[in-house]
């Protein structure tokens, strides 16, 4: 990845734990999310996350986020607790580069988007996104091993 890439991802990754400063939740609550943000970033630049998450090796994507919006989205859900934050989503009859996921704060009714910059400067039409109320097993089994390859990375 190239220079201008790299540093489009760092300052992507600066704003998602900006935006938590202004989300109304308690400061340890704020500090577990920031944790996360910061592991599920740092383990979107590893090839090997990626070829777990995906059950096969593939190709580099263009930016390090491609891809992981479900798995992610989902995986933070479930570190965090469901009480504070809902799974979104775009359906791709909606949105030419869709389908996209991407979570809620309920409290602040903000969206946090841990993969939006996978979308390089686009802007992501969030007016049609939807609640995601039940993940179906097809779509779990991308989180969970997106969450059992970042255990084996960081936590063994």
């Amino acid at each position: 990845m190239d220079k201008e890439k790299k540093l489009y991802y760092e300052n992507a990754t600066n704003k998602l734990l900006e935006q938590l400063d202004t989300m109304k939740m308690p400061n340890e609550e704020r500090e577990q999310a920031k944790g996360w943000v910061r592991l599920f970033r740092e383990s979107f630049t590893s090839a090997d996350i990626r070829n777990a998450t995906f059950g096969r090796k593939i190709p580099e994507f263009k930016y390090y986020s491609d891809g992981l919006c479900k798995a992610s989205s989902f995986a933070f859900i479930n570190a965090m607790g469901s009480k504070s934050w809902a799974l979104m989503y775009i359906d791709a009859a909606y949105w030419a580069e869709g389908p996209h996921v991407y979570l809620k704060h309920l409290p602040s009714k903000q969206v946090f988007d841990l993969t939006a910059d996978q979308y390089f400067n686009t802007v992501i039409p969030y007016e049609y996104g939807h609640y995601i109320h039940k993940l179906d097993k097809q779509d779990m089994l991308p989180a969970m091993r997106f969450l059992n390859a970042v255990e084996q990375k960081y936590f063994r």
